[in-house]
């Protein structure tokens, strides 16, 4: 475009220039024609006075031509006008000729400087691409876009394929999970690792960077296989007793996967009870035994119990017999309960009576047992049937069975 602006320039000054000198030399033309005919005019006067002379006419003094006839010669302006009047347009030519030569050159350079292009970072892109692509280039005016398009050679981009996978199902994920790249590219891989499990170093290529670190990077010198390894937690459980010694925790402790469900069960000594579980957030019921507890850590478990009451002694009646008429005779039935702690307990206890092994009637009541004392219970039962009795007692605290008592006994044929 700046080329063609020169031109163009040169055009109109010469044309400028070439209508001045048209113009002067017109003017120049006409004043040569009246030259000529004042020329004319006084060979025609010198002739009529050279006659006269001649024939001897009175005439005094010959006339000053010279001075009394303008001299019409052309100005020195009109001269130089005259004499290069060529000259714009032989400038006009060279500046054309000029501005064509600088034009091609200046193509020339372009179109070889453009063939060149695509051997640049085109191969370089970290943006996943096609299985194979052909290189462009864009040149910076429509005509050298041309040249360079129609001269340009193609380049081919070879791509490989990505492929990522974890050892372990559930253990962790991999970014990004796979996609195609080309050759050298290098790829920033990304471990994240599962709740309860850890990261393990990566596997399956040469070409990753650090087999140990995360983030890693790869490059994409083949397709590509690798695996992230990832390894479950283990974590340990450790169980106590609160007061030490007056109860034991099943399981007493050991080592377990990370997300592992672990039965705990509480079992109190004689004369205590159950009454709670500490130490976890991650125990599924407090107050509960059996309960259960998730290994999402290293786990602490407390089993506290309370004070007890055991059952001591036990006396059924010997030789009852059942009532002949409608009048039935009742025997007494004794336990003693004894308490081995420093603390008043309270329990409830429950008696069952079965006879000849079916279900006849139980009994139950709640009493108070004195700090390292005793009490005797006695209960008098009716026995309609004859037969052999067996007698089943059980004491609680908070519901929970801390002792039992079984027994058998023989009701006679009554009068």
């Amino acid at each position: 475009m700046g080329n063609q602006i020169i031109i163009l320039i040169s055009f109109v000054i010469s044309a400028i220039l070439m209508l001045a000198c048209w113009f002067v030399s017109k003017n120049v033309q006409k004043k040569r024609r009246n030259r000529i005919e004042i020329d004319n005019q006084k060979a025609d006067i010198i002739s009529i006075i050279d006659e006269a002379v001649s024939s001897g006419s009175n005439i005094k003094s010959k006339p000053r031509l010279s001075q009394d006839i303008p001299q019409l010669g052309l100005p020195k302006w009109g001269k130089w006008f005259m004499g290069f009047a060529w000259l714009p347009f032989i400038v006009t030519i060279i500046t054309i000729i000029i501005t064509i030569s600088i034009s091609h050159n200046n193509n020339s350079t372009s179109t070889s400087t453009t063939s060149t292009l695509p051997t640049t970072t085109t191969t370089t892109a970290t943006a996943p691409i096609s299985s194979t692509s052909t290189a462009t280039t864009s040149a910076t005016t429509s005509t050298t876009q041309a040249r360079a398009t129609s001269s340009m050679p193609t380049a081919t981009i070879t791509s490989y394929t990505l492929i990522t996978s974890v050892n372990s199902a559930g253990g962790g994920t991999v970014s990004p999970s796979g996609g195609s790249y080309s050759r050298g590219i290098s790829v920033t891989l990304t471990a994240t690792q599962a709740n309860g499990w850890t990261f393990g170093g990566w596997s399956g290529s040469t070409d990753i960077a650090n087999t140990t670190a995360n983030p890693t990077t790869i490059t994409m010198n083949n397709n590509e296989t690798v695996t992230a390894n990832f390894t479950q937690n283990i974590y340990t459980l450790t169980t106590s007793v609160n007061p030490a010694g007056e109860g034991t925790v099943n399981p007493s402790g050991g080592s377990y996967p990370s997300g592992t469900s672990v039965i705990l069960t509480a079992k109190a000594a004689t004369g205590w009870t159950f009454s709670s579980w500490s130490g976890s957030p991650d125990i599924a019921n407090t107050t509960a035994n059996p309960t259960t507890i998730t290994m999402n850590g290293n786990e602490t478990v407390t089993a506290t119990f309370i004070p007890g009451v055991e059952i001591q002694s036990v006396a059924l009646p010997s030789n009852a017999k059942t009532s002949s008429g409608i009048i039935l005779t009742t025997y007494p039935t004794t336990f003693r309960l004894v308490n081995n702690e420093s603390v008043d307990v309270t329990v409830t206890w429950q008696v069952h009576f079965f006879a000849n092994g079916n279900p006849f009637s139980n009994y139950s009541n709640t009493v108070t047992v004195p700090q390292n004392g005793y009490i005797d219970v006695t209960n008098r039962y009716y026995y309609p049937i004859a037969g052999t009795w067996n007698v089943t007692y059980t004491i609680s605290i908070n519901n929970s069975q801390v002792d039992t008592w079984s027994g058998t006994m023989i009701i006679l044929q009554g009068y």
